[in-house]
């Protein structure tokens, strides 16, 4: 049998001032539960017309959403993906100005996703599209809240893509799948840390269809599985999949990025087939995290170690020792 969790805290329920306006208030709410009209009252409301307003009320009776922490941060710039490219608007989508990925029939963006920074761990915007001036679709990422965008790279055959954080919130992965085929070959999906190098992450089944098969959407679920729609012109032509596990990380996620002053040391890198690691302490155990957050090396040694990763495939990892983290990139 399971041990029932036990909470740090001890709550005691707030006595009322009068029982017999709860048991009124309940009365005249169609015999309401006693707890849920205990309730009320703790919060002030004792008639029925405050239950009415408190249940029924208007936008004119809500509290100013800026009463609440950093708000004035959250709302202070929306960002928004078009045609011509991305546009950003001060005054809460009144109006609207360009970025500096912007340009009339020359950007098409189909995505913008919140992530972080993958060294400093700061927000960072990312976004993907195509850019006729070049071949691919595209990866971007702005730094400044989408004023100011960099491109990152092409991106893998994909366009749509999420970014996964990791519930300790000091790491991120980004999925993507591919826009569409045109055999009977599966879907394929991948995964970065960064937006620049990316790995294969698996495929979906093969839909059985001689034309073409497109990704429509993919998001993370409540149940922390990513789930991809997939489509194809004809009758039974929608699919959705799921993922055989979930895809954010809660119990061994990737430790936090380093800081300045870390003295660990990581070369070559990019690597290939051997990774040496610097500023080891004795006895300390050096891990590595691929980019969906799992430990796929572990080794222990003295203060300098050379660990063969020829086995791991191509991709962004981090590696941890002695409470440092870097990260190190594998190439083939």
């Amino acid at each position: 049998m399971e041990t029932p969790t036990q909470t740090r805290y001890r709550w005691t329920l707030r006595p009322v001032e009068d029982e017999a306006v709860v048991a009124s208030l309940g009365a005249e709410l169609n015999n309401m539960p006693e707890p849920l009209a205990r309730a009320l009252v703790l919060r002030g409301i004792r008639t029925f017309d405050e239950a009415e307003q408190f249940f029924r009320g208007g936008l004119d009776v809500l509290h100013d959403p800026f009463l609440m922490k950093d708000m004035d941060r959250a709302a202070r710039r929306l960002v928004a993906g078009v045609f011509n490219g991305i546009v950003v608007s001060e005054d809460g989508g009144r109006t609207w100005s360009p970025s500096s990925l912007f340009q009339e029939a020359r950007f098409k963006i189909l995505r913008v996703e919140i992530g972080r920074h993958p060294i400093s761990g700061a927000r960072r915007l990312f976004a993907s599209g195509t850019d006729s001036q070049l071949s691919g679709n595209q990866m971007y990422a702005s730094d400044d809240d989408g004023l100011t965008w960099t491109n990152l790279g092409t991106m893998p055959e994909s366009v749509l893509f999420v970014v996964v954080p990791e519930i300790s919130g000091s790491a991120q992965t980004l999925l993507a799948v591919e826009e569409g085929t045109t055999d009977e070959d599966s879907i394929q999906v991948w995964r970065s840390l960064d937006g620049v190098v990316w790995s294969t992450a698996g495929r979906l089944p093969a839909v059985p269809a001689p034309n073409a098969i497109f990704s429509e959407d993919l998001l993370i679920g409540p149940d922390l599985y990513l789930y991809v729609s997939v489509s194809r012109p004809g009758p039974e032509h929608e699919w959705v999949y799921r993922s055989t596990e979930p895809v954010v990380v809660a119990n061994e996620a990737p430790p936090e990025v380093p800081e300045e002053e870390n003295s660990l040391r990581v070369y070559p890198n990019p690597a290939t087939d051997k990774i040496s690691v610097e500023g080891v302490e004795p006895g300390d155990e050096v891990v590595l995290y691929d980019v969906l957050g799992r430990a796929v090396l572990r080794t222990r040694n003295t203060t300098d170690i050379d660990i063969d990763v020829s086995a791991l495939p191509p991709g962004v990892y981090v590696v941890r020792a002695g409470g440092k983290s870097l990260l190190v990139t594998i190439r083939r």
